[in-house]
């Protein structure tokens, strides 16, 4: 009986701090990406094109390389969809399209304080 007890605590101490992580790094990622957003956003209205291209492939990369991470506290619909935005900025930006560039970014910019505000660790979130 005692053994199962601490079992059960190890698992739930071990759980938490899973959660802890991965919430943290989703915290990073959204931080980052949100200065990567806004300053690529910054590019294009100053017709750098060519850097704001190297910028968000540098935002996909750093989404794609925390995706495992992230798919831990949040859904997959709504990862699917912000890497829908960062593709369409990508493409927009590769053929140097200002007006559907600053569109995927503005709707990237909106999907990234989704995923801030909608993992929040609140009581209506926990319930």
């Amino acid at each position: 009986m005692r053994s199962t007890f601490w079992a059960m605590v190890t698992v739930l101490a071990l759980s938490v701090v899973l959660c802890l992580f991965a919430r943290h790094a989703q915290l990073n990622l959204v931080e980052d990406l949100t200065k990567m957003n806004d300053q690529a956003r910054e590019m294009i209205w100053n017709e750098d094109f060519a850097g704001a291209l190297a910028l968000s492939e540098k935002m996909m990369r750093r989404f794609d390389h925390r995706r495992d991470v992230l798919e831990m506290v949040s859904s997959h619909d709504d990862l699917h969809e912000t890497h829908q935005h960062l593709v369409d900025a990508w493409v927009a930006l590769k053929c140097e399209d200002k007006d559907d560039a600053c569109q995927a970014l503005a709707q990237l910019s909106e999907m990234l304080e989704h995923l801030r505000n909608h993992e929040q660790i609140t009581l209506a979130n926990l319930c």
